[in-house]
């Protein structure tokens, strides 16, 4: 596992939304996610895919839970919106990524490490949302970068 802090930019986002408990049925949205951009020759070596989780289970009730699989797209580009599907702009900032295996044991062991070492390097969190983001070929591949939001 890698980290690093980040100055991540603002992104203009197409994305399926998943309401309910985190697992599986986030995996469905970004395969969904993943089927419309193949379709639309979007699956590049320079595509930036996103998981964007946006509600904190601790707080939120499991079936209350909002899950957005997301693509990045360009200012130009013209999306023709499909059912289930939205667009917005996601709030950059800085954030700290930290790269893992994209299997459930590396990111549950992820998850225990990253928290305490972003509070032992003296980072607080920011209340934006966690990100797990795929960038080209990292899309191919079995690691993904897990982006907490922090204030210097």
């Amino acid at each position: 596992m890698s980290y690093n802090v980040q100055c991540i930019p603002n992104y203009r986002i197409a994305y399926f939304r998943q309401v309910g408990p985190y697992g599986p049925n986030n995996y469905k949205a970004m395969e969904k996610l993943k089927g419309w951009a193949r379709q639309n020759d979007m699956l590049t070596d320079t595509t930036i895919l996103l998981g964007v989780s946006l509600d904190n289970p601790q707080f939120t009730s499991p079936p209350q839970c909002r899950y957005d699989a997301c693509i990045v797209i360009d200012e130009r580009f013209e999306l023709d919106i499909v059912d289930g599907m939205d667009e917005r702009i996601l709030s950059g900032g800085t954030y700290f990524v930290y790269t893992v295996l994209h299997t459930p044991e590396h990111i549950q062991q992820a998850w225990r490490d990253i928290m305490p070492l972003i509070h032992q390097k003296g980072y607080i969190i920011d209340e934006k949302p966690i990100v797990e983001r795929y960038i080209g070929l990292m899309n191919n591949e079995t690691y993904c970068e897990l982006c907490v939001p922090i204030i210097q």
